[in-house]
């Protein structure tokens, strides 16, 4: 009986659910039926439940969406337009400082100075031009200078060590002579030898080398006076330019520090540029009132409409707000969750359908009305769990 009873039941696979309210039943009795007609009902009921919650989330979800942009509904078309045309005038007024900025960066820092003494590095520049032109020549032959006085000195002092080798190297010839006429005396009384020649010779030798030696010591003499007078003449130049140097060095480093420059050439571009430089921050502030000024209609446009600024933050107005967009978005919104409410709607009376039918078949079959009242409690348990998933 119990095999011929399995191969009797339908082959449909219920939820384990429901399953276990059939097992033990056969597929010939006639509780087989009531039982899996209550099962049927069940399921089908379970599985409208299901369909209804996920519903329910997307009515909620599409709620949420709404009340982001609630503000829709409450402008007019005028309204709307006139919002956008704000809304626009924001995103250029913002990107077109931004790109202001931008520029603004690029130039030099020097050139808000120029505000207070413009007109005074106008008149300066050409005093500027000379004094560096005059500057850099003076550093030029301050460097030869230094270098000649250097080259002087170097001579100077081979000049001195060749006077006093000429000095040694005299009193050396002298002590030289002097013993080699000692010598031929001595030869001369000695060995009674006549040494007139070689005496004569010993004293033009030493006529000779004499008037060598103060030749020598003379012109050496004459080349430290003319290397003295050099390099006087040299310091002395010298220090007239190095004064005329510092001059230009001062009134150049005044000039710097008071145009904030490091060259002539460097203000001249900051005074081509400060035109434009004064145009930039002129427009930047301008924009700045301007952006003031629309963002305080907005917001009064926002206190009229009763829109929340905590979901239209004035921040993001100007890089991420389209209204076009919005407004499409609400209207697919509001579409979508309509469909979604008729969907609940035909739920919700399916599911009164299937609640009468499980009603009247307990009514209808009081015999039974245990088993079916077992499947209504797995229902309702399996109910329960969904709803608070």
């Amino acid at each position: 009986m119990d095999a011929q009873a399995a191969t009797m039941r339908p082959t449909r696979a219920y939820s384990v659910l429901f399953a276990d309210h059939l097992a033990d039943i056969a597929a010939d009795v006639p509780l087989y039926k009531s039982v899996k007609q209550a099962v049927d009902l069940c399921d089908s009921a379970l599985r409208n439940v299901k369909n209804r919650v996920d519903i329910s989330d997307k009515l909620s979800e599409y709620e949420k969406q709404l009340n982001e942009i609630s503000y829709i509904p409450k402008m007019s078309e005028e309204e709307i337009t006139h919002f956008k045309s704000l809304v626009e005038s924001v995103s250029s007024l913002t990107e077109e400082r931004s790109a202001l900025m931008d520029r603004l960066a690029k130039f030099d820092r020097s050139l808000p100075v120029l505000g207070k003494v413009g007109d005074q590095a106008e008149k300066v520049v050409p005093e500027m031009q000379e004094a560096e032109e005059y500057h850099s020549a003076l550093k030029h032959d301050i460097s030869i200078l230094e270098g000649e006085k250097e080259g002087l000195r170097f001579e100077r002092d081979h000049l001195k060590i060749g006077f006093e080798f000429i000095s040694k190297f005299s009193v050396g010839l002298a002590m030289m002579l002097t013993l080699t006429a000692v010598l031929l005396g001595f030869v001369s009384a000695a060995y009674e030898r006549d040494v007139s020649i070689y005496s004569a010779s010993l004293v033009f030798l030493a006529v000779i080398t004499a008037v060598v030696m103060y030749i020598f010591r003379k012109r050496i003499t004459q080349e430290l006076t003319l290397n003295t007078k050099k390099q006087q003449k040299a310091i002395d130049i010298l220090n007239q330019k190095n004064v005329v140097f510092a001059f230009y060095s001062n009134f150049l480093n005044h000039c710097y520090e008071k145009y904030h420059v490091r060259s002539v050439s460097m203000l001249q571009s900051n005074l081509q540029e400060y035109e434009e430089y004064t145009r930039v921050t002129t427009r930047i502030d301008n924009l700045r009132r301007i952006m003031y000024e629309v963002q305080r209609e907005i917001e009064e446009f926002m206190r009229q409409k009763e829109i929340d600024p905590l979901q239209f933050p004035m921040e993001s107005l100007a890089k991420n707000t389209s209204i076009d967009d919005q407004k499409r978005l609400y209207d697919e919104i509001v579409d979508a969750k309509e469909k979604a409410e008729e969907q609940m709607t035909e739920l919700e009376e399916r599911h009164e359908a299937i609640w009468d039918l499980l009603t009247r078949l307990k009514k209808d079959r009081p015999d039974m009305e245990e088993e079916v009242e077992g499947v209504i409690q797995t229902y309702l348990t399996e109910v329960e769990k969904v709803i608070v998933s």
